[in-house]
């Protein structure tokens, strides 16, 4: 019983490490993104504004989700 719990609980901590990385990937990429708007904005392309910020939302999304699981995990890895 203790090894099985010992190998979720690494399994949990490497879940949750994977998860950070995503995480700081995907809000490096919402800067970069934010920065394409901006230069779109300026060159009046609103149509690309309007689609790099509905990807933003998307990541934003999926940042949400990422947050939640971090969250389930940090008690498990407790």
């Amino acid at each position: 019983m203790i090894k099985i719990k010992s190998h979720q609980h690494l399994a949990s901590k490497l879940e949750n490490n994977g998860l950070k990385t995503n995480k700081n990937y995907l809000l490096e990429l919402i800067e970069k993104l934010d920065e394409d708007v901006e230069l779109a904005l300026s060159n009046h392309n609103h149509q690309a504004a309007t689609l790099l910020m509905s990807q933003i939302l998307l990541i934003e999304s999926e940042l949400d989700s990422i947050e939640g699981r971090l969250d389930v995990l940090s008690n498990m890895i407790v």
